[in-house]
C-alpha cells in the first residue's frame, strides 16, 4: 500500500471533466456530455490547473487545443480510465457470472449452440449472452467492452486486441444440384469466376477471403447479391440463382440431404477462426474458464 499525495488526491474529482474537454475539444460540448453548465466546467478546469500549477488548454484557439502539459496528462488519464474499465469487468465477473460472447451469423447457428451448451452444462450458474454481428461489428463490440470475447474469421490483426487461434474452417463452393451440370466434383476459382455469385456482406470474414482470392488471380466474380443472412444465401443457391462460397460446416445438413452440391475448392481456401478479447482480460476467472473449455491457449 502506498500513500497518495494530498495534491494528487485533490485532482481526482476534476479528471473526468478534463478528459471530456480534451476529447471534445470544446467546453460547451463537454458540459453537455456531463450534464452540467459550461461555467461549472470552466471552474473545475481552472481548479485543476491551479492544483497542478500548469496550463492544460490553449483557450485562444478554436477548437480548444491541449498544451504540451495537457497532452501529457491526457495520456495518463486515458491509461487510468482503461485500467478502471478492466477493474470494473473483473469485479463484475465476481459479482454476476455473465459471459457475453459474440459470433457471426453462420457460426451462431452451426457452432455456438454446441459450444455454449457444453460450457453451460459444466458451469450451470453462468448466464450466457450471445451477440450476432459481422466480424467488423464484433471487433468493435470487444473494443468497446460490450462483448467479453468474440469468434472472428480472418480478423484485422492491426486492432489492439488479443487474437487466440481457435480452428480452421474450410471454404467450399455450393450450387443447386440442377444449376451447373458440367461442374466437376472439385472446382477451381477459374472454373466458377464467370458464374453469378451470391456473397456474404462486406465486413464478414468470408466476404474478405473470397474477394481477395479472386483478386489474387486478377479477376472479379459477378456478384448478383450481397447478403448478411446465410439462410438467404443458401435458399438463393438452392433456387438456382447462382453459386456461393461458404464454410463447409454451414452446409453439412444440406449436403447430406442432397439439397446442395458441395464442391471442394482446388486452391484450398480456408478461414482462420480466432477468439478475440481485450489483452488485459485473459486472466479474468470466467473468461479464463471459457478459454480452458475451448482448449485455447
Amino acid at each position: 500500500m502506498f500513500n497518495v499525495d494530498e495534491r494528487i488526491a485533490s485532482c481526482l474529482p476534476y479528471l473526468r471533466v478534463f478528459y471530456e474537454v480534451a476529447s471534445c475539444r470544446s467546453f460547451t460540448r463537454a458540459a453537455e456530455r456531463l450534464h452540467i453548465s459550461q461555467p461549472a466546467v470552466t471552474r473545475q478546469i481552472k481548479r485543476l490547473e491551479a492544483i497542478l500549477g500548469v496550463s492544460l488548454f490553449d483557450r485562444g484557439s478554436s477548437p480548444v487545443q491541449l498544451t504540451p502539459a495537457g497532452r501529457s496528462l491526457l495520456g495518463f488519464v486515458e491509461r487510468s480510465l482503461s485500467l478502471l474499465e478492466e477493474a470494473h469487468h473483473l469485479l463484475e465477473s465476481y459479482r454476476e457470472p455473465t459471459l457475453k460472447v459474440g459470433a457471426t451469423r453462420g457460426y451462431s447457428k452451426t457452432t455456438m449452440p454446441r459450444i455454449l451448451a457444453g460450457f453451460q452444462e459444466e458451469n450451470p450458474k453462468v448466464r450466457i449472452v450471445l451477440s450476432v454481428d459481422s466480424s467488423q461489428g464484433l471487433e468493435r463490440g470487444v473494443l468497446e467492452g460490450v462483448i467479453d470475447l468474440a469468434f472472428l474469421a480472418n480478423p484485422d490483426h492491426r486492432r489492439p486486441l488479443l487474437f487466440l487461434p481457435f480452428r480452421e474452417e474450410e471454404l467450399v463452393c455450393i450450387a443447386s444440384p440442377s444449376f451447373v451440370a458440367d461442374l466437376g466434383e472439385r472446382v477451381s476459382l477459374a472454373d466458377v469466376v464467370d458464374y453469378p455469385f451470391i456473397v456474404r456482406e462486406k465486413g464478414s470474414g468470408t466476404h474478405k477471403m473470397v474477394m481477395e482470392a479472386f483478386e489474387a488471380m486478377g479477376r472479379k466474380p459477378k456478384v448478383l447479391v450481397e447478403a448478411s443472412s446465410p439462410e438467404f444465401i443458401k435458399e438463393w443457391v438452392k433456387a438456382g440463382k447462382g453459386l456461393s462460397i461458404v464454410t463447409a460446416s454451414s452446409v453439412e445438413e444440406e449436403r447430406e440431404e442432397g439439397k446442395l452440391r458441395v464442391l471442394p475448392i482446388v486452391e484450398g481456401l480456408h478461414l482462420d477462426v480466432y477468439v478475440a478479447l481485450l489483452r488485459g482480460r485473459r486472466d479474468e476467472p470466467l473468461i479464463s474458464a471459457f478459454l480452458r473449455y475451448l482448449g485455447v491457449r
